[in-house]
């Protein structure tokens, strides 16, 4: 058919307005994390028992 990106997303568009739907099907992403959102995950996790397990300073107690 020899259509450029713009002239497909242009004839897209006018399709989808003049028949009312999509012409093929649109699917989601999964929601499962992928491998690097899950060890960025378990690091921000093991970080943050990390912090909350040592002991800090209270400044406001007194002695």
């Amino acid at each position: 058919m020899g259509l450029i990106i713009n002239g497909y997303f242009n004839l897209t568009a006018r399709q989808l307005i003049i028949q009312k739907w999509i012409p093929f099907e649109a699917l989601a992403e999964p929601d499962e994390p992928t491998e690097n959102t899950k060890k960025t995950l378990v690091t921000a996790q093991a970080k943050e028992k990390a912090s909350s397990s040592t002991p800090g300073f209270n400044l406001n107690r007194r002695l």
